[in-house]
């Protein structure tokens, strides 16, 4: 279906906007080119707001005007294109390496660690109560469309998951500055595990970090600490070096 909205009031333009700042069980929201592309790729693009079209793959296809999508939209200088995207239907358990987030709360961060777990092949994301929403308009940009691959569980609590991890097989690795082990001294890591990454200030709980089998540390100089975002990318590439399952 395609037709044309101008006005502000729309029904469609304000489920958008809801869902963009409120959430919703089942749909997220995109911007821009690259994420609309990655999205019809993987077939979840359910309804699309753009200046003009150009044979988009969606139910739903509606023509605004610029100003209209500027306003709708999260950027400052958004690309003419927004999109509603159907969650990923996602089963537990099914990779072999994995990352979890307890209580990391910028959406940057989350969206760079999502792109990185990607690219590493940690494809089962796990986020304690607490963390940003991995659908964050920001945490999805930031992802580059990583979202769209990844099988991802939200508002979970740790004294559910760590049993069930432990249950499945998986070794669970923290990070933590005091009582870990140099990443650099680890040789080498044989079957699944999942890595825990925590609050931006204040670090992974230490109730969660007990329960860890081991925890890691980067060794650093001429600063107290890294970004988690970069952190948690560090340690998932070193980690990738010395795994086999």
């Amino acid at each position: 279906m395609i037709d044309q909205i101008c006005s502000k009031d729309n029904k469609s333009v304000k489920r958008y906007k809801s869902i963009a700042t409120s959430g919703d069980p089942f749909y997220f929201t995109i911007e821009g080119f690259h994420l609309l592309e990655m999205a019809m790729q993987e077939g979840c693009l359910e309804e699309i707001f753009v200046t003009e079209n150009k044979a988009y793959k969606a139910s739903k296809i509606h023509i605004c005007p610029y100003s209209l999508i500027k306003s709708m939209s999260t950027s400052v200088n958004p690309e003419p294109v927004l999109g509603i995207c159907k969650k990923r239907g996602s089963q537990l358990f099914s990779s072999n390496k994995a990352l979890l987030l307890d209580r990391v709360q910028d959406p940057g961060n989350v969206g760079t660690l999502l792109r990185s777990a990607l690219s590493f092949g940690y494809c089962d994301i796990y986020c304690l109560e607490g963390t940003c929403s991995i659908y964050n308009p920001k945490a999805v940009s930031s992802s580059q469309g990583a979202i769209l691959k990844l099988n991802a569980f939200e508002r979970l609590k740790a004294r559910d998951i760590f049993p069930l991890l432990k249950e499945k097989g998986y070794k669970i690795y923290g990070s933590a500055l005091r009582n870990s082990i140099d990443i650099e001294e680890i040789a080498s890591l044989r079957g699944k595990f999942v890595l825990c990454l925590g609050n931006e200030g204040k670090g992974m709980k230490e109730e969660n970090l007990a329960m860890c089998d081991s925890s890691f540390y980067i060794k650093i100089s001429n600063i107290d600490s890294l970004n988690v975002g970069v952190a948690g990318s560090i340690l998932m590439y070193e980690l990738n070096k010395k795994w086999t399952l």
